[in-house]
């Protein structure tokens, strides 16, 4: 039995989706005219197409030229991300103006800075020796001591 389907059950504006979306599809089919010959997957360029074969060979002819590197990549955009590290590294490494410490050295540093300062702010006191045990009281309430 065949379904007879009335134009007043689709709205103009839905029909007008549908034919957009079909549209877009077919479009996207006819830019996509290069086949693995692997997998039998279209892809939109030549290049794409040899990279993506790269994954069936595992292939990786992109090699980083950095001395002591040579690290290999599948993709040339995976290459390129990869050089901004070298680019990164020899930036800083290079320049004049930072000088590298040891961790261990600054962390020294900023304590002596920091006893230097307590020792700023503490007003000396001399006191008489003590010569025999005294009596103290402790507090019950520690909050209305101040410090």
């Amino acid at each position: 039995m065949e379904d007879i389907i009335n134009s007043s059950d689709f709205s103009s504006q839905q029909l007008t989706n549908d034919n957009l979306r079909c549209s877009i599809n077919e479009s996207k089919k006819e830019s996509k005219k290069f086949q693995c010959s692997y997998c039998n997957k279209a892809l939109s360029s030549k290049q794409n197409l040899k990279e993506h074969e790269f994954t069936h060979t595992g292939e990786l002819p992109y090699i980083c030229k950095n001395p002591g590197c040579g690290m290999r990549f599948r993709q040339g955009s995976v290459l390129s991300a990869h050089k901004r590290i070298h680019t990164i590294i020899e930036k800083y490494v290079n320049q004049d103006k930072y000088t590298w410490i040891k961790l261990t050295d600054l962390i020294e540093k900023v304590q002596m800075q920091t006893f230097k300062m307590q020792q700023e702010k503490v007003e000396k006191i001399d006191l008489p020796p003590i010569s025999k045990p005294q009596a103290f009281l402790i507090p019950r309430c520690l909050n209305s001591l101040e410090f």
